[in-house]
């Protein structure tokens, strides 16, 4: 049986409009993400939009940072109110971010990610991320059931024909405009494929991950940098979720816990959750009309909060392109494809500005990974040509998503001097 959404354009006023027909496929936080940015950018009277996704594959229940953006989408669209629906989705405040530095090997700083262009403070939120993407899909079929259907199968294929893609799952076959596959972590065969490539250089990639069930006033997302790596800590309503990541590569699994318990002595050790990952990035987001994102598009690691941010953006980008005058259509693949490039390069670099500063950590992880880091910046044409603007005009710029108040602080917080990373060849 094939269900068929193809593009309709309407006449609104004698302006010809048109209405693509989206799907998303998968229901974690990624999907939710981008479904909230598509009913935001392109407005819900020119979509419609469906979400596929298997009910038995399970969501993975950990806080997550979220960034002002998707929380004021939900607001406008699904009528969200923190005072009211905050506890149902175990939802707390964020300002930012607090670093410190195991046995004050590093200078601690405050990165306020909410800070509005008139100097007010926006207010960003932790969101335990099973919660947040039942609350979008509920709440989508609640308000928009006009234009908006959630299915509950499993997709077996995708395929790009002509102008559509074909959805193939075990119950129906579907048709659209431009399907957002967000179904997770792909498989090793995958990522040893030529579809992927990875980063020039690794930090952390192991996590050990102990839930606390206490409530913390906490309006901070807070990072401790630790011998072997870093130490998230994500307040929820009634836990805070602390997560250990170090490099298997460097540092054992048990090495590891007996490391973590002498900074929680609390933790229960049967209670861990291990998680451990490969760094890696699609080379292309785009293959026709299907645009990758979540887990399936890249993950190198959770510093800085990037990926929810990331996807949101990558997928306001999208819209841009598709509402363009004066871009074809067909070739809003290529430019999206163009764009992801640098994207990735960029976001390499932000996670390197993590360990390229000086402070007194002299571990084997320290060293090999700060060496790493350094080398990524110097070889990076965006940031060396960020360093180079940064020199000449003897102020911060912005960098990606990073206002000039927000970039300054983490460069000055992690004490990254951006003269020893400059390179001959971009010094005017």
């Amino acid at each position: 049986m094939v269900i068929d959404y193809l593009v309709v354009t309407t006449k609104i006023y004698g302006i010809n409009v048109k209405r693509y027909k989206i799907c998303v496929i998968g229901a974690g936080s990624a999907s939710a993400i981008c479904m909230l940015t598509l009913m935001g950018e392109l407005g819900y009277n020119n979509i419609s939009l469906d979400c596929i996704y298997d009910p038995n594959t399970p969501i993975t229940t950990v806080g997550e940072s979220i960034s002002i953006k998707p929380i004021m989408l939900m607001q406008d669209l699904l009528k969200f109110n923190f005072d009211r629906n905050g506890q149902e989705l175990d939802m707390t405040i964020r300002y930012g971010t607090q670093h410190t530095f195991e046995n004050n090997l590093g200078k601690s700083f405050i990165a306020n990610y909410g800070n509005n262009l008139d100097g007010t403070t926006a207010i960003a939120h932790h969101i335990n991320s099973e919660k947040f993407s039942s609350y979008v899909i509920n709440n989508l079929k609640k308000h928009y059931s006009f234009m908006f259907k959630a299915h509950e199968d499993v997709v077996l294929d995708l395929r790009n024909e002509n102008r559509k893609v074909l959805v193939i799952c075990e119950k129906f076959t579907h048709e659209y405009d431009y399907v957002i596959d967000c179904r997770g972590t792909p498989s090793t065969e995958m990522l040893e494929s030529d579809l992927y490539a990875k980063p020039d250089y690794e930090t952390v990639n192991s996590v050990l991950i102990y839930p606390e069930f206490k409530s913390y006033d906490d309006k901070y997302t807070t990072a401790h940098f630790h011998e072997n790596g870093w130490m998230f800590g994500i307040p929820l309503q009634h836990r805070k979720a602390f997560g250990y990541l170090y490099n298997n590569k460097i540092t054992t699994k048990e090495n590891a816990i007996e490391h973590f318990q002498t900074m929680k002595p609390q933790i229960e050790i049967e209670k861990l959750r291990s998680i451990t990952w490969s760094h890696y990035y699609r080379k292309k987001v785009m293959d026709g009309r299907i645009m990758y994102m979540g887990n399936n598009l890249y993950f190198f690691e959770p510093a800085m909060g990037l990926p929810l941010h990331h996807f949101h953006h990558m997928t306001s980008v999208f819209c841009t392109f598709l509402k363009s005058s004066f871009l074809p259509e067909l070739d809003v693949s290529n430019f999206m494809n163009v764009f992801h490039e640098g994207q990735m390069e960029i976001l390499q670099d932000l996670i390197a500005i993590n360990y390229s500063g000086n402070n007194n950590m002299k571990t084997e992880f320290w060293q090999k990974t700060s060496n790493q880091t350094k080398n990524r910046l110097k070889n990076s044409i965006y940031f060396q040509d960020y360093i180079r603007e940064t020199l000449n005009n003897k102020k911060y710029g912005q960098y990606w998503c990073f206002l000039v108040p927000l970039m300054q602080t983490y460069l000055e917080g992690f004490d990254v001097n951006i003269e020893d990373l400059i390179t001959q060849s971009a010094v005017i």
